[in-house]
């Protein structure tokens, strides 16, 4: 079971790895600002619209015309080495463990109730009183005092 939730953690890496380098590319700020639309007059907002393609449009070329599927692979592959070893270190600390459930659930390894599962493994954390339990207790703690 340990070798499988390993295997499954180690999986996130990839997508990780991707989502950093889509970043570091300035990916994630290609969209439109509908704050546009609050202009007074249907020329201000088609103006501010247009300002938008354009910028995303001179993204894109430059993007494209620097080889974008080469580069992109090169930086996943250069910042997958440089996590790898971390990631296979300290996997149960950095993959995303909601999803590493659902991976187990629907790879077949156990059936059930997910939320059962997730109160029973914090159960037994609890009954161990490991670091990670008291980790979980602390910020809980700290939330629900920072709420009142």
């Amino acid at each position: 079971m340990r070798k499988a939730l390993r295997d499954l953690a180690l999986a996130q890496l990839d997508e990780e790895v991707g989502r950093q380098v889509f970043v570091e590319l300035g990916l994630e700020s290609i969209g439109f600002d509908m704050k546009a639309m609050r202009e007074a007059t249907s020329d201000l907002v088609a103006k501010g619209i247009r300002e938008q393609i354009d910028r995303m449009a001179a993204k894109f070329t430059d993007l494209l015309s620097n080889g974008f599927e080469s580069q992109f692979i090169g930086r996943v592959a250069d910042k997958r080495r440089v996590l790898e070893a971390s990631w296979k270190e300290k996997w149960q600390e950095v993959c995303d463990g909601k999803r590493l459930f659902e991976d187990l659930r629907s790879g077949g390894h156990f059936k059930g109730d997910l939320l059962r599962l997730k109160k029973e493994i914090i159960a037994q954390m609890r009954s161990r009183d490991t670091a990670t339990f008291k980790s979980l207790a602390t910020s809980f703690r700290a939330l629900m005092g920072a709420s009142t």
